[in-house]
């Protein structure tokens, strides 16, 4: 398979410089890394190994060859800039020659592809996509890695110079001119589209094997003026997006996102347990335009695979609005309509380092008297690591301990009557977390 130039949308969308360090020990790449073909019995590494798609736009997924007209083109890029062996990864969809996918693949297509990386492992930082993730797997198969990607297709808006930050451009050999999305120029909408681009971390040459952020990555079908940026001192994902805010029919152009924030990255960049993190209050997620900021409606899951971690979709969207405010209403998007500034609309994820929910309430079943002992047999409450009870006469009070595996608290004890109650333990980190006290019952030491 040849490769086809990708256009200014796709590097715009997917392409951003950086320095990059070369790593310790050199690759050996091919030298036709630009020309992969489908893998056969001759070719063992950097090969396209499958691709089967689903057109029929159902939930149901019947995996089929893909139309005649499909033509997958794959390769790395900025290998060998400034010296370095680390590549990144990218791949594009073209029907009959062009990124324009519909109506062979019309949008919500779905695509199953796999690809032989050779010996370069793609659990790579920030990868991007111009479509909608269905699934993201990688394995290794002897010393061979298998980048794995489930994919839907996507409408595409681009317009060059439509910008809400952009000064005013003209043409001077036609005379015509914009300004903010009026009149934009170079523009195209795509029905259906899709390309990925996968990362290397420039900066690491042990790359992935000790970066806390491999893995991550994002989804969208707009363009944006800068790489996502991870920020561990403020907890923060955070992506740009910009695009015209209708398309050339004048209708809407709403956008989707995705970002999936890997279990090792919750854990090593940001101290937080991932199988008992806090979906809803863990993560914030808002969109600012200029001084203006409003929280996105999202769904946030937790996914398994290869990579566990967190799934965060954005379901609509608007980059940029001129569109008037009851055309907005009518698809339940807000959005600042009146902020002309010209600054950036970003969208964050903050990561919050939320207090853990505490465990559920214990009670006293039964309580005796035991010599110099209340006695007390415990319904030990849900997550509880520990139940701790006290007994109190006045102002006097006494803790005791629990035998957890018997689910029986002791409190040693003076003569006198005493009220006695229980809460749950939990341990988070360095912090204890309890539940309410219990009711509480009476025993009598003689």
């Amino acid at each position: 398979m040849r490769i086809s130039r990708l256009g200014m949308t796709a590097l715009t969308a997917l392409l951003a410089t950086s320095t990059i360090v070369g790593p310790a020990k050199a690759i050996d790449w091919p030298e036709n890394y630009q020309d992969w073909s489908t893998c056969a019995d001759s070719s063992s590494i950097y090969c396209i190994q499958d691709v089967k798609s689903d057109t029929d736009g159902n939930d149901t997924t019947t995996w089929t060859s893909i139309p005649s007209t499909i033509d997958v083109h794959a390769y790395f890029y900025n290998l060998g800039f400034n010296g370095t062996t680390l590549p990144n990864f990218t791949f594009n969809i073209t029907n009959d020659g062009l990124q324009e996918l519909d109506p062979a693949l019309p949008t919500g297509s779905k695509v199953h592809l796999e690809f032989n990386l050779g010996t370069w492992n793609p659990r790579a930082d920030f990868s991007n996509a111009t479509n909608k993730i269905l699934n993201w797997d990688t394995q290794k198969i002897g010393d061979n890695w298998i980048l794995t990607i489930d994919l839907e297709t996507a409408p595409y808006s681009f317009a060059t110079e439509c910008w809400p930050w952009s000064d005013p451009w003209t043409d001077t050999n036609t005379g015509e001119s914009g300004d903010y999305c009026n009149n934009p120029r170079n523009r195209h909408d795509y029905l259906s589209y899709a390309q990925v681009a996968v990362g290397s971390d420039p900066s690491d040459p042990n790359h992935p094997n000790t970066s806390p952020n491999a893995g991550v990555w994002i989804a969208n079908n707009a363009t944006g003026s800068g790489s996502p940026s991870l920020d561990a001192t403020t907890k923060t994902l955070q992506m740009e997006y910009a695009g015209p805010p209708t398309k050339i029919d004048g209708s809407p152009n709403f956008i989707f996102a995705q970002a999936f924030i890997p279990d090792h990255t919750l854990s090593d960049l940001y101290g937080l347990d991932p199988t008992s993190v806090d979906l809803t209050r863990s993560f914030n997620v808002t969109r600012k335009d200029g001084s203006s900021t409003s929280a996105l409606n999202t769904t946030i899951v937790h996914t398994s695979g290869s990579i566990p971690g967190i799934l965060i979709n954005i379901p609509e969207i608007i980059t940029y609005v001129q569109a008037s405010a009851q055309t907005l209403k009518v698809r339940n998007v807000v959005a600042d309509t009146k902020d002309t500034s010209k600054t950036h609309p970003k969208i964050t994820i903050q990561i919050r380092n939320a207090r853990p929910n505490a465990p559920s309430k214990s009670a006293i079943l039964k309580i005796r008297a035991n010599k110099k002992f209340a006695v007390m047999n415990l319904r030990i409450g849900a997550s509880a690591e520990n139940v701790q009870p006290m007994c109190a006469q006045g102002n006097l009070k006494k803790y005791g301990t629990t035998m957890m595996a018997t689910g029986v608290a002791t409190v040693k004890l003076t003569k006198g009557t005493w009220s006695c109650k229980v809460r749950s333990v939990r341990t988070s980190g360095k912090t204890k977390l309890y539940s309410a006290w219990s009711k509480t019952r009476t025993v009598r030491i003689r």
